[in-house]
């Protein structure tokens, strides 16, 4: 991913705790939506052959999630939108 996010302007740390909170709650919703991939599913590398995610192959990459969810783990906070910060378009790269 060479993607650079685009630059958002932070005006409070309110308005950083929102932008974070729902950085982090996407990723852990991506990573949960992954743990549903069935057996079967074929991933592709970078100039390699499909990949069919089967057996330990499949085993391995939800322990790989799990691994990742762990490490995201829960934030030591909780954001609450305020009327400033429910509208704003959140960027998540």
């Amino acid at each position: 991913m060479s993607d650079k996010p685009e630059t958002v302007e932070i005006g409070d740390l309110n308005h950083f705790v929102f932008l974070l909170s729902n950085w982090h709650q996407d990723r852990v919703n991506i990573l949960k939506q992954m743990m549903e991939i069935p057996q079967g599913f074929e991933v592709e590398l970078e100039g390699e052959e499909p990949l069919p995610l089967t057996g330990d192959l499949h085993k391995g990459f939800k322990i790989g999630l799990i691994v990742a969810l762990s490490e995201l783990g829960v934030l030591p906070f909780v954001a609450e939108p305020t009327a400033e910060t429910s509208n704003e378009p959140v960027q998540t790269h």
